[in-house]
């Protein structure tokens, strides 16, 4: 694999067919059941893929933004587009007003969305006059089935070579897009490859979402990369990653607010089998004392990663028997700016981070020229270096809010709020959270008495942001602080955000569902009010309110969805909650609708 891998493929289906013609019957992309895609089944595809991408409209240096579920077969799909045309792969969960904000920066010429699915974005497309391409489930593959409307780029649109464009906040929290050409892609795979010492031998579980860096790059492509394989989960269901999934697998990532849900699904009684021989953690700083539990439950290494949307796989901490004091560099240069065009790498400096290298990009959308120096990215975050060379992460100057991996950038979040009739001003930042990382929280100036409360700020908040932005905390004030140079004094709003949280204060999730919950219906509507207010720790909400709204969040509804399933026998996507079944009686109608066509358990 070496002697390919320093050939540096022109592009990605150009890649997948030379693993085709190293591994053709070797396993490449796995679903939880069992099914199989081999290198050779793979390699077609794709080819397939392409052309009936072709012939539904899309050109070279076309850009298309894709909604796509979790799975095997969306990691098919956004190989073939990330091949064919610039693909942006975005959240199902976004709202109408996001997906409109998400065409406005990206000008794509079509966006590609499953057949039946994420009404909200085909919404957005319609107003923005956007052509649709629906793409469907196979039998064993994904195929193009329909294309509505006119595929074409807007005019004036610049056309970019095949590969990403992922959404962040970069270094100064406004919305932009990392431009990630194919051979940016290929470079931060090869980084994982590099520093877990990945094999043909290895499988990698993937659950995490594909649209993100980690998912799509670190996980679908990295397992490629070494002619391994990699299996795709649907969704992620803490409880079946110990119960069946790592079976065969031999490494798997998850952010550490995964991880602890992973635990906490687990059967005690659970083991590890043979196979897996280390475990990694990224998206997210990797508590000491978390990592100690997770090699204790593992019971194989496990690794933390430090990486960005702009450079995947910059530097992890070593897998034994190698030790270092902080993290190893693994797919970048890295250096210290203590300093305006100051640049060293020299032990203990501490300033800001800088990287360079194969998988760094090198512009954002639009422009962002202070991100780049000098050849140098900087990446926002603050660090020294160690005498062995290794790097220790010390802070971030970014204000972007990372919430269990989920990038959230406070300013979007702000003009939310703002745009709600009773509020003057807002200012949000992310408070402390042993598990997530990070939550959302807000502070507001209200233009006069709302007798609703900031209760109704977050229900407005949540039909218009995706469920991991809207803000848990929410305090009001009468002027929001400033610095000495008038700026608003987001850090300090931000300490005393945190002290209301942790002293019970302010405007949460639990305890300010505004509908009075009554009696408990009897059947199956009791018993899904029942399952939504364990999961948030909640015995006000009521049958009519909105689990979002009154809380939830991502940890939430990962729970409660697997008590349904549990409970019920119906299975249900947080997507299909999002769109569907919002309330208590609206799951506990569709539960029964589901039960209807299957019959009895």
């Amino acid at each position: 694999m070496s002697a390919y891998r320093e050939r540096k493929p022109a592009g990605l289906v150009e890649f997948v067919a030379t693993m085709c013609d190293i591994r053709p019957d070797a396993p490449a992309i796995i679903d939880t059941n069992g099914s199989i895609a081999s290198y050779a089944a793979l390699c077609s595809l794709l080819a397939e893929l392409v052309l009936t991408l072709r012939e539904a409209g899309l050109s070279p240096g076309d850009r298309v933004i894709s909604v796509l579920p979790e799975g095997p077969q969306t990691a098919q799909l956004l190989l073939a587009l990330a091949g064919a045309v610039t693909c942006c792969p975005v959240d199902p969960l976004l709202s109408e007003d996001e997906y409109a904000r998400r065409i406005a920066l990206v000008r794509p010429a079509a966006m590609v969305i499953k057949s039946g699915s994420s009404w909200r974005a085909r919404d957005a497309a319609a107003a923005a006059g956007l052509a649709v391409i629906e793409v469907s489930d196979g039998a064993a593959a994904p195929r193009v089935t329909a294309a509505t409307g006119t595929v074409a780029a807007p005019v004036g649109t610049e056309a970019l070579p095949p590969g990403l464009l992922l959404a962040t906040s970069g270094t100064t929290g406004t919305a932009k897009l990392a431009v990630i050409p194919w051979p940016v892609m290929y470079a931060g795979a090869l980084a994982s490859v590099r520093a877990y010492g990945l094999t043909a031998r290895d499988r990698r579980l993937n659950i995490m979402p594909q649209f993100h860096i980690q998912g799509l790059v670190g996980s679908v492509l990295a397992s490629l990369a070494c002619g391994g394989s990699v299996t795709c989960a649907p969704a992620f269901t803490p409880a079946e990653v110990t119960r069946s999934w790592l079976d065969g697998v031999t490494w798997f990532s998850a952010s550490p607010a995964m991880h602890q849900q992973i635990l906490d699904a687990a059967d005690p009684r659970w083991r590890p089998g043979d196979a897996l021989r280390f475990v990694r953690s990224g998206s997210a700083g990797l508590p000491v004392q978390l990592r100690e539990r997770l090699e204790a439950f593992y019971r194989v290494p496990v690794v933390e990663s430090y990486g960005m949307t702009e450079a995947h796989q910059i530097a992890s901490s070593p897998l034994p028997p190698h030790t270092a004091v902080g993290l190893v560099a693994t797919g970048s240069e890295v250096a210290i700016e203590v300093g305006p065009g100051q640049v060293t790498t020299e032990p203990g400096r501490r300033g800001q981070i800088l990287v360079r290298g194969d998988n760094v990009v090198s512009r954002y959308i639009p422009d962002d020229p202070t991100a780049f120096g000098g050849g140098w990215f900087r990446t926002g975050d603050q660090g020294e270096l160690a005498a062995d060379g290794s790097i220790r992460l010390t802070g971030r100057l970014r204000e972007l809010i990372i919430r269990g991996g989920e990038n959230i950038t406070p300013l979007e979040v702000e003009e939310v709020l703002r745009a709600y009739p009773g509020v003057r001003d807002a200012c949000v930042a992310g408070i402390p959270d042993p598990v997530l990382g990070e939550r959302v929280a807000a502070a507001v100036v209200m233009t006069g008495s709302d007798p609703a409360g900031t209760a109704a700020l977050r229900s407005f908040a949540a039909r218009r942001l995706a469920p991991f932005k809207v803000p848990e905390i929410i305090l009001s004030y009468r002027e929001l602080p400033v610095t000495g140079s008038g700026k608003v004094a987001r850090a300090e709003i931000a300490r005393q955000l945190a002290e209301a949280s942790l002293a019970g204060n302010g405007s949460a999730g639990n305890g300010t569902a505004q509908a009075q919950a009554g009696a408990l219906p009897g059947g199956t509507p009791g018993a899904v009010l029942a399952l939504w207010r364990q999961a948030l720790g909640d015995d006000t909400v009521g049958p009519a309110d909105d689990f979002y709204a009154a809380g939830g969040d991502s940890l939430a509804v990962t729970t409660m969805l697997a008590a349904v399933a549990e409970r019920f026998g119906v299975e249900i996507s947080p997507l299909e909650m999002f769109d569907a079944a919002p309330t208590a009686e609206a799951m506990a109608s569709y539960i029964q609708a589901r039960a209807a066509v299957s019959g009895p358990r």
